[in-house]
């Protein structure tokens, strides 16, 4: 596991650290809407490093995600929500709209 998480870019060190800073949150006998804010934050960072080891391990890798995301915008018409359960069950669809946006941003600019 952890030689899978250094082949993939995502420092061992960092996903432990999130982790364990998360439990540490989530034990504190206290409400509070810091507490709240900071476990979402947790939550999300975690989340994004789930879904780097989980795209960076299918065919193809990332590279490979990103071509199925504008086939599967472009090509065949799907929307967000479609393409990024496609690619990965869980993903969000923002993931696909930011994709998109870099890659346009990226072409006008290679273009003009």
């Amino acid at each position: 596991m952890l030689h899978e998480l250094s082949r993939n870019r995502i420092p061992v060190h960092v996903v432990e650290l999130l982790i364990r800073e998360y439990e540490h949150v989530q034990d504190q006998h206290i409400a509070s809407k810091e507490k709240t804010e900071r476990l979402n934050e947790l939550e999300r960072e975690i989340k994004n490093c789930d879904a780097q080891i989980y795209l960076s391990q299918k065919p193809g890798g990332v590279a490979g995600a990103i071509l199925g995301c504008i086939h599967l915008y472009y090509g065949l018409g799907w929307n967000s929500v479609e393409v990024a359960n496609e690619i990965m069950p869980g993903l969000h669809p923002m993931w696909v709209h930011q994709v998109l946006y870099k890659l346009n941003h990226n072409a006008e600019a290679f273009l003009s």
